[in-house]
């Protein structure tokens, strides 16, 4: 039960430390509106000068990690976090099947 300032200092803090960023919902937004979460942590991506361009909004989680993992090149680090480890190994699983990482 993040505080709408907890959020956006979440995604300030992404913003300092990654080049893109994805933002996704989880399915339980304590009874915010979809996409209200997101939102809020792209403005604090943004406040700390993060352009629009490099952050992404996805409401689907797994079409986000798949857009994460999309993205990846040779020597780069892909960070997905979640508090569903098992579908997003699931997720990986599925999307390095038939690639060469």
């Amino acid at each position: 039960d993040r505080s709408d300032a907890e959020i956006s200092n979440l995604g300030g803090l992404a913003a300092q430390m990654f080049d893109q960023l994805i933002f996704y919902e989880g399915h339980d937004r304590r009874g915010r509106a979809p996409g209200y979460i997101v939102e809020i942590l792209k403005q604090g991506a943004l406040a700390q000068g993060k352009r629009e361009g490099d952050i992404d909004i996805r409401l689907d989680p797994e079409e986000a990690w798949e857009a994460g993992l999309s993205l990846g090149r040779p020597g780069d680090l892909v960070v997905i976090i979640s508090g569903r480890g098992r579908q997003v190994i699931a997720t990986i699983e599925k999307w390095t099947k038939n690639k060469i990482l």
